[in-house]
């Protein structure tokens, strides 16, 4: 019986190995953004420096393809004299770059709803618009579509300019002072 079973696991290691070698395995390449996205990119992230040089604390970008990718970035604003609670802000999008702004805004009134309108200009020269920034004009088309209700809870943002779309997830918590 011992015999048996140590042939048996004996085939068994050779019919194995013989499998090994005939699984093909596959990577699949990750396209890097087109260079149009990829310019956007680093002025969105040129503008956060800019904007938080000592306190931006993370950032990460990760290719989908050649129109888009997810952007996982956060800074904290520190407490100023009328408030002693520092904010952290976060954020994890999709940016996606569309053919013209008319096909980003199809793309947005599909996916919008639940989501409230919070915006249809650009809210302040302070916050970050690298579309004008790396286009070198201004925006034609801008809106911003939110979940989000307050501080500690986290929202989700649909947010166009021209052809790029911003879908994903944000949170305000306080952080440590």
């Amino acid at each position: 019986m011992a015999k048996k079973e140590a042939v048996v696991i004996a085939l068994l290691i050779v019919a194995s190995l013989s499998m090994a070698g005939c699984i093909k395995s596959t990577t699949t390449a990750v396209t890097p953004p087109d260079p149009q996205l990829a310019q956007y990119i680093e002025a969105y992230n040129t503008t956060l420096r800019a904007e938080h040089p000592n306190n931006l604390t993370a950032w990460l970008v990760t290719p989908i393809n050649a129109s888009s990718a997810v952007i996982t970035d956060a800074w904290t604003y520190p407490s100023s004299t009328n408030s002693a609670v520092n904010l952290t802000y976060s954020e994890n999008v999709t940016l996606i770059r569309f053919g013209s702004p008319d096909a980003a805004t199809t793309y947005v009134n599909n996916n919008n709803a639940g989501y409230r309108l919070v915006a249809t200009s650009y809210p302040s020269k302070l916050s970050p618009e690298a579309n004008q920034r790396a286009k070198g004009n201004a925006t034609t088309v801008y809106a911003i579509y939110d979940t989000g209700a307050s501080l500690g809870t986290p929202g989700n943002l649909i947010l166009q300019t021209d052809q790029y779309v911003w879908i994903g997830a944000y949170e305000y918590l306080p952080s440590p002072p």
